[in-house]
C-alpha cells in the first residue's frame, strides 16, 4: 500500500486481486468467476461504511517473454474513493484496508482528478463490449459517479 495522508477527501484507489483470483485459464469464463468472486469482497468492504467511491475494472498489458516470465494480462480496479468524515478514514485503515489487502494488491494516493480519470477510463470501450458480452458489469460504485467517464 502506499502511504496517503489520512484526511477528507477524494484518493485514487486501485485494487489487484491475487492470482488466486484472476482465473488464469478459465478463457470465456474469466470474467463471469472473476464478477462472482471478487465483487461481492469489494462491496463488502466499502459498502458497510458508507463511502463514496467509484471503480472502474481495467485489464493489463501482458508481459510475454521467452523465458517464464510472462504474465497474462490481469483483471484490476481503478477508481476514486472519498472519506467524508474522519470516522470513515478510521475504518477504512482498521477494516476495509484490511478486507481488501487478505486477497489484493491495494493502492492508494492523492487524487489527480481529470488526469486519474482519464488514466482509468483509457480502456472503457474494450471493457465494456467484453463485459456486456460477458454479461456482467465494468464498474463497482455507489452511484456517486465520482469517476468522469469519457465513454
Amino acid at each position: 500500500m502506499t502511504e496517503f495522508k489520512y484526511g477528507l477527501g477524494a484518493y485514487e484507489i486501485t485494487i489487484n486481486p491475487s492470482d488466486k483470483n484472476q482465473f488464469f485459464g478459465s478463457y470465456g469464463k474469466r470474467l463471469q468467476q472473476f464478477y462472482t468472486t471478487v465483487h461481492p469482497k469489494i462491496i463488502k468492504a466499502l459498502n458497510y461504511y458508507q463511502y463514496k467511491y467509484d471503480l472502474v475494472l481495467e485489464l493489463s498489458d501482458p508481459h510475454i517473454n521467452v523465458n517464464r516470465d510472462s504474465s497474462q494480462p490481469r483483471l484490476h480496479f481503478h477508481g476514486v474513493i472519498e472519506f467524508q468524515t474522519q470516522e470513515q478514514v478510521g475504518y477504512f485503515l482498521l477494516e476495509s484496508l484490511y478486507k481488501l489487502s487478505r486477497w489484493s494488491n491495494v493502492t492508494v494516493n492523492e487524487y489527480r482528478g481529470e488526469e486519474w480519470n482519464k488514466y482509468i477510463t483509457k480502456q472503457g470501450e474494450t471493457m465494456m463490449a467484453l463485459c456486456k458480452k460477458e454479461r456482467v458489469p465494468h464498474t463497482i460504485s455507489d452511484q456517486s459517479a465520482l469517476v468522469k467517464r469519457a465513454i
